[in-house]
């Protein structure tokens, strides 16, 4: 990107006192669209998180930094200022590809629409990006832009609102969610929550289990253990477990950024106790109830009808996700509906052995973004 600056002054301002000469160039220097390497921006995207609204799980600091460690990303602030006032901002990775450069707002990020004091200073923002990249690839997740951006809208964000009581929460799960607890409490399932490496290690085995069972690679172990470091510095992650005779049946790792919580991974084994998960993910709920805004559970694709009844079946509420790209959208954007070639491919990983799927995911996962 381009920053679009103004720093001239004239010889009338010579003439005023040098702190109105300091501001107005200031001001002046900042006007437009300006980017900024992530390690000299990331005092201006505080200050942003600060001012400007949208701020959700996938802006804050820790993630940004942990995703950026364990992919060795290029980041960049941009941001739009208008009469010296901060109006905008986004983080966008930038990769070279052999013909082209590619932005993204923000890899491995359900949602990561720019903050923006209004909607009109956001569109801005997202003007002023391609104006400055008309040959770049660029996605911005979690919002639809106005043209030249094309908008896909296949998926819905879901969150369920924790400010208020276990019992009523309690009362907005569904049969399903009903009968799995009651099964699990009559079978004597345990439930364990830890935060130390022992617990990443036995998440992460059974989230290799899951993704080969859902057909797509699984993340780096790498980058759990840099999300592991970056969160525990502040207690905001919690590594939980059902168990049944001391196997660990179902996981989910929960993140924390001020009152929001992500639970952002789950996981369960091949032959997994049918009312284990449920008891978890309920247990989850009840410790923080009361406790914290809200809980994100993720984005899913609203062709994935079972996905989105078990999102239901929690009482979460679902809102539209949009995902803007210039100058178009590529033809498949979701994994959860695959058709052609990556149904083919999706089928094939199912039947890799798990070190197998381990070693390719090392190698292939940065490149899914």
């Amino acid at each position: 990107m381009k920053a679009s600056l103004t720093n001239e002054t004239t010889g009338a301002l010579f003439h005023r006192p040098v702190a109105v000469v300091e501001e107005a160039a200031r001001t002046r220097a900042h006007e437009g669209l300006t980017v900024t390497p992530w390690r000299d921006g990331l005092p201006i995207w505080r200050a942003a998180l600060n001012q400007l609204a949208g701020a959700g799980f996938y802006h804050c600091e820790s993630w940004i930094e942990a995703i950026r460690e364990a992919y060795s990303l290029n980041l960049e602030v941009a941001t739009l200022h208008r009469y010296g006032l901060l109006r905008a901002a986004a983080v966008f990775a930038r990769s070279k590809r052999l013909f082209s450069t590619r932005l993204v707002s923000m890899p491995f990020s359900d949602c990561a629409a720019p903050l923006a004091l209004d909607d009109e200073s956001r569109a801005e923002l997202m003007g002023a990006v391609v104006a400055a990249n008309p040959d770049a690839s660029i996605e911005v997740r979690g919002v639809a832009g106005v043209a030249p951006w094309h908008n896909v809208d296949c998926f819905a964000q879901w969150s369920l609102d924790t400010a208020r009581p276990f019992a009523e929460i309690e009362e907005g799960f569904g049969r399903t969610v009903r009968n799995g607890i009651k099964r699990a409490v009559r079978d004597k399932i345990q439930i364990e929550c830890g935060a130390d490496a022992s617990c990443l290690a036995r998440f992460y085995a059974l989230q290799l289990v899951t993704r080969r069972r859902l057909g797509v690679p699984p993340q780096p172990l790498k980058f759990f253990e840099t999300v592991r470091e970056k969160f525990s510095r502040s207690g905001d992650i919690e590594i939980w477990f059902a168990t049944l005779n001391g196997q660990d049946q179902a996981g989910l790792i929960m993140l924390r950024s001020g009152d929001q919580l992500c639970n952002k991974w789950a996981a369960r084994a091949e032959q997994c106790h049918p009312g284990a998960n449920h008891y978890l993910v309920a247990k989850m709920i009840e410790a923080h109830a009361g406790r914290a805004g809200s809980i994100d559970f993720g984005r899913c694709d609203v062709r994935n009808q079972g996905l989105v009844r078990s999102k239901a079946d929690l009482g979460c509420f679902s809102s539209p996700a949009p995902y803007a790209f210039y100058p178009s959208a590529p033809s498949h954007i979701s994994s959860e509906v695959l058709s052609g070639p990556a149904r083919l491919v999706s089928s094939l990983w199912k039947r890799l052995p798990i070190p197998v799927t381990r070693v390719l995911g090392d190698a292939l996962y940065r490149y899914m973004a």
